[in-house]
């Protein structure tokens, strides 16, 4: 029942998210337009954009788009029927079908890292699909740098925990010029005497205890007591100091569980 109601709050997203790139969004050439006349199915279909900026209209001919929103070519469309007296009060729908002219950069922890054409309406989810899915190394935190919108470079953060728990509102709509990051996981070692040693993911707010977990739990010869952390700090110095169970790790923290005495 949870994974339905979270399917359907996805697509309800994905519709509004749809619309409101298409609104805003200024046709380039090598688009493509799905553009619809009510009652006039003869005049409806699907249009590329030429070279040249332009497409081909039945009735009116060539019309050029670039540079023009959705809704500014509808008024067109709609004020070029009406002068030239072919319908009285024609009805026009525009909307981008592909956004071929824009593409978005997809760097870092996905299968396949490069540039994407748009679709309608494209998404962060969207473009990570493209790019062939995030890899076992990817972090939680994925960087979305905004540069098509015009006002200047804009970073915004994604949190794909929350979108994997249903809360879609951070699946971002992206533009022509995006670049959407993906950093490497942090992780941490832990060694000694536990018993699944090696290097694991670190989660957030992750504590000593948590980690000792992770790697397995102590050994027969394990102790809680005299937990040691080698720690690189910001000029690159290593420093070694006790930790406690509550205490919190850090990425690339090594963890080493001593063998008890007794």
């Amino acid at each position: 029942m949870v994974t339905f109601r979270i399917f359907y709050l996805f697509v309800a997203f994905m519709a509004v998210t749809t619309a409101a790139v298409s609104a805003d969004y200024t046709i380039g050439a090598k688009d493509s337009l799905d553009i619809i006349v009510y009652d006039n199915p003869d005049l409806s279909g699907s249009f590329s954009v030429s070279e040249t900026g332009a497409i081909n209209f039945s009735l009116i001919g060539e019309l050029k788009v670039v540079g023009k929103t959705a809704r500014q070519i509808e008024n067109l469309i709609k004020d070029k029927l009406i002068a030239g007296k072919y319908l009285k009060s024609p009805q026009v729908r525009v909307s981008v079908g592909q956004f071929k002219s824009q593409s978005v950069a997809v760097l870092g922890q996905v299968s396949a890292p490069g540039k994407f054409v748009m679709e309608g309406g494209s998404t962060v989810l969207d473009m990570l699909a493209q790019a062939g899915g995030l890899t076992e190394q990817a972090g939680d935190r994925i960087l979305l740098v905004k540069r098509g919108s015009g006002r200047g470079e804009k970073t915004l953060t994604v949190d794909m925990r929350d979108i994997n728990f249903g809360d879609f509102s951070k699946n971002y709509a992206v533009g022509g010029g995006d670049v959407l990051i993906i950093p490497k996981n942090d992780s941490f070692y832990i060694y000694g005497e536990v018993r699944s040693p090696g290097l694991y993911r670190l989660e957030r707010n992750m504590t000593v205890m948590q980690a000792l977990s992770v790697g397995g739990g102590l050994t027969n010869k394990g102790t809680q007591k005299g937990l040691v952390i080698s720690r690189r700090d910001s000029k690159g110095r290593v420093t070694e100091s006790k930790v406690k169970l509550q205490d919190s790790i850090q990425s690339n923290d090594v963890i080493y569980v001593k063998e008890s005495i007794f």
